[in-house]
């Protein structure tokens, strides 16, 4: 999960920014700007049926969130 947040950094920066001492300078220096934390549960190992169904979860709480009005 850590190298594909990276990935999305420097695929980002890729896009925005057109020097590559820049995009050389992010990746070397990548712990500057993003930082990963992760819950580490011992004795629990997920399998990809209950990756799946939490992301559900997750998106079904977003979509939720998204259709609140402000009154």
């Amino acid at each position: 999960m850590k190298n594909f947040l990276v990935k999305i950094m420097l695929d980002s920066c890729r896009a925005v920014y057109d020097n590559d001492e820049f995009i050389k300078h992010v990746e070397d220096n990548i712990s500057e700007y993003i930082k990963v934390y992760a819950a580490i549960r011992k004795g629990e190992i997920w399998t990809k049926e209950m990756g799946e169904a939490r992301l559900a979860e997750i998106e079904a709480d977003l979509q939720k969130a998204i259709e609140s009005e402000e009154v």
